[in-house]
């Protein structure tokens, strides 16, 4: 049945006659759902971002954010192209390691800022924390004096300030960063000046993050402003104040049914204020770029099929064996991701409105399709593809209902397609929730 299908799809579009072969060869062989990965556009998407930050006049470095994606072969093909990676926990730590990144190229990024982390991380060889309280920086202070190691440290900003983008993460009583005025004992400027008093702590510089998906570039521009407004009022009383790094965070869109600025458009406005930073105060030396999803959500796919079909007036629900389970976006935020079929149906006269719904017993288990997609003529046995799903989902995948994680593969620069994390199993997830304790003590 495939080969037909494939031979359908390739006389429309030849350009994807290499991905459908790819996937109709993985549906032969293994059960759906299963994710699929491509090296080469992770890679493409790494280039993109180095060429359209070059123009800075200083150091750019592109940063990956691993709460995206922490598959170990998605993270080694990163680490060849030689970013830097941004972690925020433990367990992203240990993932790093031992994927063979190493210390020296990690940003650590607290949210908790504990003292027993710190001690930890320090003890692994990182050398870049980003601090983002006041406890924080007593807890980063007496880890690296127990330690004895000078380490470097960036403030986490929030500028407050209005940003257009899916998710938001800069706004007046936001859970992260830090604010620019000196009313708090968690501020920047008081937090600042220990830093710089601190025998233990290197300044290197000021991180922000404004959000996800931003749509208007902006307001990286009122963050740098802001920026600049405080080193000009340090330098006031501190002629020597240098600011090494500034790391901008991520925000780089990928389109899913909206079209969204280009890298081009928003490196643009960024280099266009930060250079004239570098021109007038001499800093920063380095601009960090962090990019998460940009860099990943393209290059994965989740790959699933119709198992029913079902009519209700002029709306058709076909029912994939899939759900939010593995694409948790899909209920978190409503992403409308970009869905082909593969199916040897034809039929032009089909009016119907399709609803995609999943295999969970939940209302919310059903996905938007971005206007790019056209499922009108999936039936039963359907071959569906969700596109730019490389991003927070493999992270997300839960077992509810008892579902348990699918296999991903990754299709490698040279053609061959392999697997890089294994299907799990009943029995796995049966022993992982606790199955094998209790046989017996509970009859």
């Amino acid at each position: 049945m495939h080969n037909a299908l494939h031979k359908t799809i390739a006389k429309t579009n030849n350009s994807r006659n290499s991905f459908v072969d790819t996937v109709n060869e993985l549906v032969e062989t293994n059960e759906t759902p299963f994710y699929l990965f491509d090296e080469n556009v992770i890679r493409t998407k790494i280039t993109k971002l180095k060429e359209v930050y070059s123009d800075f006049k200083g150091v750019s470095t592109i940063a990956f954010s691993m709460k995206s994606n922490f598959n170990p072969a998605i993270m080694k093909i990163l680490n060849s192209e030689k970013v830097m990676f941004d972690l925020a926990t433990l367990g992203e730590l240990y993932f790093a390691k031992k994927s063979g990144i190493n210390p020296s190229n990690m940003i650590y990024t607290s949210i908790s800022e504990e003292l027993s982390e710190y001690k930890e991380i320090l003890e692994s060889g990182i050398n870049l924390v980003v601090v983002s309280s006041y406890n924080g920086y007593l807890n980063l202070e007496n880890a690296a004096s127990s330690c004895s190691k000078k380490l470097k440290v960036m403030i986490r900003i929030n500028p407050e300030i209005n940003v257009e983008a899916e998710i938001k993460a800069s706004y007046k009583y936001g859970k992260f960063g830090l604010p620019l005025d000196e009313y708090e004992l968690d501020s920047a400027p008081k937090i600042l000046n220990k830093i710089l008093e601190s025998k233990n702590l290197e300044f290197e510089g000021f991180h922000f993050h404004l959000g996800s998906q931003i749509t208007n570039p902006d307001c990286f521009v009122r963050a740098l402003e802001k920026i600049e407004e405080l080193i000009t009022e340090i330098r006031k009383k501190n002629n020597d104040f240098t600011v090494n790094t500034i790391d901008i965070g991520g925000g780089t869109p990928v389109r899913y049914s909206k079209e969204v600025p280009t890298p081009e458009k928003i490196s643009e406005i960024i280099l266009k204020k930060i250079n004239s930073m570098v021109e007038e105060y001499g800093m920063p030396k380095r601009m960090i770029i962090e990019s998460g999803r940009y860099i990943v959500a393209e290059s994965g796919t989740l790959i699933s099929k119709v198992v029913n079909v079902k009519f209700r007036e002029e709306r058709k629900f076909i029912f994939v064996d899939s759900g939010f389970h593995l694409l948790l976006d899909s209920a978190l935020v409503k992403q409308e991701y970009p869905i082909e079929i593969i199916s040897e149906e034809n039929n032009q006269n089909d009016k119907n409105i399709t609803v995609i719904a999943g295999i969970l017993c939940d209302t919310d288990d059903t996905f938007s399709a971005s206007n790019d997609s056209d499922l009108s003529n999936a039936t039963k046995d359907t071959i569906v593809i969700f596109k730019n799903a490389g991003a927070y989902s493999t992270v997300f995948n839960m077992p509810f209902h008892c579902q348990i994680k699918p296999s991903i593969f990754l299709k490698k620069i040279n053609g061959e397609t392999i697997i890089i994390r294994e299907k799990q199993n009943n029995k796995d997830l049966f022993e992982e929730e606790g199955g094998l304790l209790i046989q017996d003590d509970i009859k």
